[in-house]
């Protein structure tokens, strides 16, 4: 069984004794979620609040340098990059409009740029383009029944390591659950990156390890853009604008935990 297999199992158990403990955790009715997220009418993007405080701002990293660009294609950037961040925040996410924002921003990357530096940053989740892909850099457990989708960030480090935080939302009056993804990253091609994930610490705080390199999680990601506080990916081998994840720049992880 590989990584993600062992995750499904626990997380599976996980929720079957939430349930079956509920007469005993009655404590947590006067605990009320906090920093709820919600799917629109279509029940296919994740809309994240507004306003989110993330406490100090860290020096510099909002402002990425692309080698190669003129002062104009900077100025376009960053006016691209805003728009596409407040149209994801907008209650209406206008798909369409994000994915023509996507494909203008896509030729001000420049090519010549190790993004690698501007990656290694926490990363949080504001807008996906349909649910399948929600999961394709996660666990996927948001699918299963009674379960929902509530938080996700990636972390990049400059040693090429990633840990991948998913929280989910459990019915009824439950805490939520906190999946910890761990592994490393490696540029796979132009605007390309390979994820392995080798460990996982569930829901009850017990690390799950995949063994083996065979049993490891691999996924794919394309780099659509990033910089300018906004990352853009789209899952999978092949790059395709209309299964995107767009991520706003997480300055303050520890804060934004503490908050869900």
């Amino acid at each position: 069984v590989n990584l993600m297999g062992k995750m499904f199992l626990k997380f599976v158990y996980l929720i079957c004794f939430l349930h079956q403990t509920i007469s005993f955790r009655s404590n947590l009715l006067n605990h009320p979620h906090v920093n709820a997220h919600e799917y629109l009418s279509n029940g296919s993007v994740l809309r994240s609040p507004i306003t989110v405080a993330f406490g100090k701002k860290k020096k510099g990293s909002r402002e990425l340098a692309f080698d190669g660009l003129t002062a104009d294609d900077l100025k376009r950037q960053e006016t691209l990059a805003n728009e596409i961040l407040n149209t994801c925040k907008n209650s209406s996410q206008n798909l369409s409009e994000i994915e023509t924002l996507a494909k203008q921003l896509k030729p001000l990357s420049n090519p010549k740029t190790i993004f690698v530096e501007s990656l290694s940053q926490s990363w949080r989740l504001i807008f996906v383009s349909d649910n399948d892909i929600l999961g394709a850099l996660g666990t996927g457990l948001h699918k299963l029944p009674l379960t929902r989708m509530e938080d996700f960030f990636m972390s990049f480090g400059s040693g090429k390591e990633i840990e991948t935080l998913e929280i989910l939302r459990v019915l009824g009056p439950f805490p939520n659950v906190k999946n910890t993804l761990n592994g490393s990253f490696k540029v796979s091609g132009p605007g390309q990156i390979s994820i392995t994930y080798n460990s996982m610490i569930d829901g009850t705080g017990k690390e799950i390890k995949s063994g083996s390199s065979e049993t490891d999680n691999k996924v794919e990601a394309n780099v659509i853009f990033v910089g300018n506080g906004i990352l853009i990916l789209s899952p999978g081998k092949s790059e395709s604008f209309k299964k995107l994840m767009v991520f706003e720049v997480e300055d303050d992880l520890e804060a934004a935990l503490k908050k869900l």
